[in-house]
């Protein structure tokens, strides 16, 4: 559409330039206001012809052919300032700057919204960070506390332990403090997992000899749950004995480790 309207004006433009009648195609001798007839230059035509933008001013026969002259109408002049003046292009550029405004208006709210969720999710992350540190902090609280109220030999002897086997001392001993001495293996396992997710059954089974070769805890064989089967991978057989439940030995870490 916009080339139409060029191809339109400049039609327009060629006719009112010259000032006198226009011949409407161009022949061998004269030349025209288009070179030849075709779909393009005859829809102009028909156009300005239809709108009253030009007249025709007289026919002449030459031979089998019709020259068709042409001139522009008072209203073929209106409508060629109005579309030349600066004021028709400041209000086409003012148009669209208002539709730029507009769409730079959206992309600002969904910037901010963007922007909003970003901040959302940061915040959400660091305080996930707060509760973690906040856990470690706590363990450490603990393990410090538990070696504040130890020998110094004893606190030597807890200190080559690995961190999981001392969340492990601490477990028994709020169950010990809880009445319920005796924790099976398979629950004691699952307990660990939180905070050390790359224990493994071997790792936990090795672990726990060593804590009973010093003297930590006590092994115990019990027959297997009423409520619900014991899993046979976390039975931990040494010699000639297959053990479920473990529990806090009171004897120090020095006294010679029993077995029930």
């Amino acid at each position: 559409m916009h080339q139409a309207m060029e191809l339109l004006i400049s039609t327009l433009k060629q006719v009112h330039d010259v000032n006198s009648p226009v011949l409407l195609y161009s022949t061998s001798k004269i030349e025209g206001l288009f070179p030849k007839r075709n779909p393009t230059n005859q829809s102009i035509v028909e156009q300005c012809f239809r709108d009253g933008l030009l007249a025709l001013d007289r026919q002449e026969v030459k031979g089998k052919n019709i020259q068709e002259w042409v001139r522009i109408t008072p209203r073929g002049v209106r409508f060629l300032q109005e579309e030349s003046s600066p004021r028709k292009a400041i209000e086409a550029l003012a148009n669209r700057l208002q539709l730029q405004e507009n769409g730079m208006a959206r992309w600002v709210v969904e910037l901010k919204q963007q922007i909003q969720q970003l901040s959302n999710r940061l915040e959400n992350y660091l305080i996930d960070q707060e509760k973690q540190l906040q856990q470690l902090k706590e363990q450490c609280t603990d393990a410090l506390t538990r070696l504040t109220h130890s020998s110094g030999a004893f606190a030597l002897h807890n200190a080559s332990l690995r961190p999981w086997q001392l969340d492990l001392l601490n477990v028994l001993d709020q169950s010990h403090s809880a009445g319920t001495p005796l924790l099976y293996l398979d629950e004691l396992f699952e307990q660990l997992r939180h905070n050390h997710a790359d224990l493994t059954i071997p790792q936990f089974h090795e672990g726990i000899l060593e804590l009973r070769d010093r003297g930590r805890i006590e092994l115990v064989t019990q027959p297997q749950r009423s409520v619900k089967p014991f899993p046979a991978e976390f039975a931990l057989l040494d010699d000639v004995h297959l053990f479920h439940a473990l529990k806090l030995t009171i004897k120090s870490p020095r006294s010679k480790p029993c077995n029930a």
